[in-house]
């Protein structure tokens, strides 16, 4: 009879020490001006939170921790319901977001809303996701993206610090409950491709155009170097002024994606048909134009192994 009257006293010690669940739910009402070079996204959502601890402060102790700034909080509400708490918050905040350019502008991105305790940690509560109630407004509308699936999961930070918390050892760890709303989205990229790569299109086009009269005989006696010349230098112009407007787009990143291959093969061509231009008019004045030919038709199949490569990477992007 002692033993069982220890355990039970035991039992409800841990009970009373377990952290108490929170249900928390987010309804996103807003997503609008994603800026690809500054890394961040504007939103505005609800987020309510159905709990039973009193200390709980949600308007003050919770942070969205990958916020840029919250411009502001509006319609806030807190209620006794069911027992307990309900708190509801309307937010408007700017994002900060990691973007994945690999296969812009084809790309897809997961939109992360980030909230966490910021005074209670994970031995007080202990966040659990609304998965029913956690939704996207059907009026929502994201100029130019598809929006897809929407995803709420519930996680913990850990600092290496306790924050001078006395119950916990300075190194820490701290704990706090942490829950995020994943949104992914998928460009619509067709425009976007026309008008950040028109300027690389054009420079190959030029690039083509002279590769072309070196790989024929006949276009090649005809066309003498200096047009030739003139058009290559139009398609190394060309291609310069469109790589400011697209570094000018795009986030600094380590990654090596389609924008970036295009770019690059795009300077390739236009030093390779630069190139075969005087190797082709010196071999020509040294009287050996089937030399010239053979040259030219290389450069020419080279060109158009390239292109081929790079309408391969492209469609791997639309298809991702």
């Amino acid at each position: 009879m002692a033993a069982f009257s220890f355990l039970a006293a035991n039992f409800a010690v841990r009970a009373e020490d377990a952290p108490k669940d929170v249900l928390v739910g987010l309804y996103v009402t807003n997503l609008f001006d994603i800026d690809f070079s500054k890394g961040d996204v504007d939103t505005q959502f609800w987020v309510w939170f159905d709990h039973s601890v009193a200390r709980f402060d949600t308007r003050n102790d919770i942070e969205i921790i990958n916020a840029r700034s919250i411009r502001q909080i509006t319609h806030s509400r807190s209620e006794l319901a069911g027992g307990g708490f309900w708190d509801a918050t309307k937010y408007s905040a700017t994002l900060k977001q990691q973007w994945a350019i690999q296969n812009y502008p084809f790309d897809r991105q997961t939109i992360k809303i980030a909230l966490e305790s910021s005074v209670l940690d994970s031995r007080d509560i202990r966040f659990v996701p609304d998965l029913r109630g956690t939704k996207i407004s059907d009026d929502l509308k994201l100029e130019g993206w598809t929006i897809g699936d929407m995803r709420i999961v519930p996680s913990e930070t850990t600092y290496e610090t306790a924050y001078g918390d006395p119950t916990l050892s300075p190194d820490g760890p701290s704990r706090f409950p942490k829950v995020t709303v994943e949104i992914d989205v998928k460009r619509h990229g067709w425009r976007l491709l026309f008008n950040m790569f028109v300027g690389f299109a054009l420079a190959n086009s030029l690039a083509g155009i002279v590769l072309t009269i070196l790989a024929f005989e006949r276009l090649s006696n005809v066309i003498e170097t200096g047009p030739q010349l003139s058009l290559g230098t139009g398609a190394l112009f060309s291609i310069i002024g469109a790589g400011y407007v697209l570094q000018n787009g795009l986030p600094r990143t380590s990654e090596f994606s389609l924008a970036d291959a295009i770019q690059l093969t795009s300077f390739f061509i236009t030093f390779m048909t630069m190139l075969s231009v005087f190797v082709v008019h010196v071999l020509k004045k040294h009287n050996r134009p089937k030399a010239a030919l053979i040259y030219g038709r290389t450069c020419f199949g080279l060109y158009l192994s390239i292109l081929a490569l790079i309408a391969y990477r492209v469609d791997a992007a639309i298809a991702s």
